[in-house]
């Protein structure tokens, strides 16, 4: 019987284990969705100046 009740425990401690790991993989993810976001804006709106001076160079030639 106690061989039982610990097969129970460690079935509970799986099954609480795989959603917890789950959430943390969503939470990362998210996390690395939102870095990657903010670091393109970022890169955009640094190179936004080069863009406009491009633009604003081709304009000039045609």
């Amino acid at each position: 019987m106690p061989n039982q009740i610990h097969h129970t425990k460690t079935s509970i401690l799986l099954g609480l284990r795989v959603p917890i790991l789950f959430v943390v993989w969503i939470a990362s993810s998210i996390r690395f969705v939102q870095l990657s976001t903010t670091t393109t804006f970022v890169t955009v709106a640094k190179n936004r100046v080069l863009v406009v001076e491009i633009v604003s160079r081709l304009l000039r030639v045609l």
